[in-house]
């Protein structure tokens, strides 16, 4: 492992950053953040594994993980994040729109809301591929509560089904990169990329950062590829998710060592757009009354 440099595959101990890894930077390993505020972190790549800690007022993507992704001690952050199992424990107020072919599943966790995936960027299908994700199979509705029943921090819920989140497609165009956006996943109310388009106008990043930051839609950005960087695997073994129980998967990354600077920080400006939002409901009554009928 000598010669491997690993803050390439960490973001850590920042405030008021835009973090980015475009598409083939990580290129299938494992990944993780945390002590971060009020940052804007894009992980465009498919990886193994990601741990997410102790990151509070963040927006955050992370593109298609084979195996789990992992948020403990979280607060108002806004996440999209695509990946076979999902997991938080003693997170709070967090907004999560996602792609997950298993449940999602929460562990002494309150105020979390669940929408669907809808992050659209370069890449995004052969990413789905290379982590052996069906975009077919997305039961992001489905959350199971490890603590559903007992009393957490004074009677707060736990989480909620969001039909009413916004319908908008989050695009995010790589610069430099040919490949148009392009998200394989259907909406929350079925519909596939394509099927929206962007209003022209809309408030840019900057504008009023504060009013964005845990907008669960953070609108379009334009990214730059980094002119050069290491991408040398350095979790070449990271393990796949297991099946879990509560209190199992709090082993994090092996991430000793070093400073860490503050890798592939730009300052690109980003659309926000409210849109429709009863359409998501509507279907989803629609369907569970042609079920009944069936």
């Amino acid at each position: 492992m000598a010669g491997l440099d690993k803050k390439n595959y960490i973001f850590h101990d920042l405030k008021g950053e835009t973090l980015i890894k475009t598409p083939g930077v990580i290129n299938g390993q494992g990944f993780a953040m945390w002590n971060l505020q009020d940052c804007n972190v894009y992980i465009l790549d498919h990886t193994a594994q990601v741990q997410v800690d102790d990151c509070i007022n963040c927006n955050i993507v992370i593109g298609p993980c084979k195996g789990s992704v992992f948020f403990r001690d979280c607060t108002d952050c806004s996440v999209h994040v695509a990946s076979r199992q999902i997991r938080t424990r003693d997170v709070k107020n967090m907004k999560f729109a996602v792609y997950c072919p298993t449940q999602p599943s929460i562990e002494a966790s309150t105020h979390c809301s669940f929408s669907c995936w809808r992050v659209a960027y370069p890449g995004l299908t052969a990413h789905f591929q290379a982590a052996e994700l069906d975009p077919a199979t997305n039961t992001w509705d489905k959350v199971f509560d490890f603590h559903a029943g007992q009393e957490l921090d004074d009677g707060a819920p736990h989480s909620m089904i969001d039909y009413d989140a916004p319908l908008e497609w989050v695009e995010i165009p790589v610069e430099g990169s040919d490949s148009p956006c392009e998200n394989p996943v259907a909406r929350g109310d079925g519909a596939m990329y394509g099927s929206t388009e962007w209003q022209a106008g809309a408030p840019q990043l900057g504008d009023s950062e504060a009013d964005m930051l845990g907008d669960p839609a953070f609108g379009s950005i334009a990214l730059e590829v980094p002119s050069a960087e290491d991408t040398t695997p350095f979790f070449d073994d990271a393990p796949q998710a297991p099946a879990f129980s509560p209190g199992q998967g709090d082993e994090a990354f092996d991430l000793d060592g070093g400073e860490v600077e503050s890798p592939n920080v730009v300052s690109p400006s980003v659309a926000v757009e409210e849109g429709p939002t009863a359409q998501a409901r509507k279907m989803v009554e629609i369907r569970a009354a042609l079920d009944e009928a069936a």
